[in-house]
Parts: structure tokens; C-alpha cells; sequence
């Protein structure tokens, strides 16, 4: 649900097209942002929180899947906020965690990029960027090519270089 909602933002929500303009002219196709599903997570604080809220989750689910941070008092908020959502997937497709990257011309102080915390479905050491893709290809020309970012693995695959995954930073150490 998450991802929809995310995937949904990027579509309509203002912010959102400003963040589907900066992917459009970092060169990624309207295909490549639906194959690898990009979204945006809204300048919200609760936002995604309420979303869920309202399709049954509990905050202690949503907090132990890493969506959500609660603080010592209880008080909870969205872990992404104003940033470009990358999903990660296991080796099935399906969504286990993500990557957030701010907005351009953002001051956020929370750094360039904020990942999913290591979940019960996620672990860094055991999910590779963009594997799920990757894999037919890799068989079928028993090589791989290894790049350091979602965005590199996106734009290989939009070249048709579709044996490529991502490191994701400290995966493979």
C-alpha cells in the first residue's frame, strides 16, 4: 500500500509532478518510472501514517515495517517526507523496503538519501537493487553488471543493458 500511495503522489499531487519533471530530466522514460514504480512521499508529516491508518494498519505494524518512526512519547510520523521514492524488492517483485531521495533544492537536514530501517522483510545484506528486473537476463547472459545507485540501474535497464542491479551502498561489504 505503501508503494501505491507513493506511486499515486508522484501522479497528482503538485509536489509530486514537480518530482516526475526532475526524473523526466534526469532522462528516465514515463515506462521506466512505472516499470520500477517511483513515487513521491508527500511534504507531510502524517500523511502516509493516515493513509494507513485508514487501511487498518496499526502504527506498531507500520513502524516495525519502517514507514513509520515513533518517538519515546508515543508520538509518530512518516520516516519519508518531500523525497523521490524508490522501492526495493526481494527477488520476487515484491516491495520490502525503500530508498528516499530529497528533493532538489531542499534544505532537508536528514542528508541526501534516507533508507528503509532492516526489517523482519528487510535485510540490506540479502537484497540487491533491482535483482527482480535483472534476473532473466543475468541467466541468460551469466553476467552482471553491479552499478552504486537505483538511478544508474534504472537508466541501464532503459538502455536495454537489463542485467544490471545496485549495490545499495553497504550490501555487498
Amino acid at each position: 500500500w505503501a508503494a501505491k500511495f507513493f506511486e499515486k503522489s508522484l501522479e497528482v499531487s503538485p509536489k509530486g509532478k514537480n518530482a516526475f519533471k526532475y526524473l523526466k530530466n534526469r532522462g528516465l522514460t514515463q515506462e521506466s518510472i512505472k516499470k520500477f514504480r517511483l513515487g513521491y512521499a508527500l511534504d507531510n508529516w502524517h500523511a502516509l501514517e493516515n493513509f494507513l491508518n485508514n487501511k487498518n494498519y496499526k502504527n506498531t505494524e507500520t513502524q516495525k515495517a519502517g514507514l513509520i518512526v515513533t518517538k519515546d512519547n508515543g508520538q509518530a510520523f512518516d520516516r519519508f517526507r518531500n523525497r523521490i521514492m524508490f522501492p526495493i524488492c526481494d527477488i520476487s517483485g515484491r516491495v520490502v523496503a525503500f530508498t528516499g531521495r530529497v528533493m532538489p533544492g531542499s534544505d532537508d537536514k536528514m542528508g541526501k538519501y534516507v533508507n528503509s530501517p532492516e526489517t523482519p522483510l528487510y535485510n540490506k545484506s540479502s537484497i540487491i537493487y533491482g535483482l527482480d528486473k535483472a534476473k532473466i537476463a543475468m541467466r541468460k547472459q551469466d553476467k552482471c553488471i553491479i552499478t552504486e545507485g537505483n538511478l544508474d540501474v534504472i537508466m541501464a535497464h532503459q538502455a536495454k543493458t537489463e542485467n544490471t542491479i545496485a549495490c545499495s551502498g553497504t550490501a555487498l561489504t
